[in-house]
């Protein structure tokens, strides 16, 4: 196979999981939203990095009252990077930065998946 066609083929791939996944997300921003200030709870995402780094006083809380408008920002950012996989523009740019939309969604996932929902955590900062 020709390596062209090859990276035109994955490209496309990369880019349509983009276009979908944002067109998914923009489908129920608040829910995303709903999502992503479960993640700023103090006892959620900013526990593990507190365990992590021992930052007893790290916290993603002041994130939550901007909850909607990065749900909106990351559905635009993944559409916009999808169909700029998809075309071949600004490929450079597109790629580091679904890179980095990959592995912070794939730590997130991680996150979720090996949290324990039964277990409540109590702020212990306040």
């Amino acid at each position: 196979m020709n390596r062209n066609l090859f990276f035109w083929i994955l490209r496309l791939l990369v880019g349509g999981l983009f276009v979908f996944s944002g067109l998914i997300k923009v489908n129920d921003p608040v829910g995303t939203a709903i999502k992503l200030e479960e993640y700023f709870e103090d006892g959620a995402l900013a526990f593990r990095i507190k365990e992590w780094f021992s930052a007893p006083g790290f916290s993603l809380e002041v994130f939550m009252d901007y909850a909607l408008l990065l749900s909106v920002i990351i559905c635009i950012a993944e559409i916009v990077l999808g169909v700029l996989l998809i075309i071949g523009g600004k490929i450079k740019l597109a790629a580091w930065m679904s890179l980095f939309m990959m592995l912070f969604f794939t730590f997130l996932t991680w996150h979720t998946a090996n949290c324990d929902g039964t277990v409540k955590f109590k702020d212990r900062d306040t």
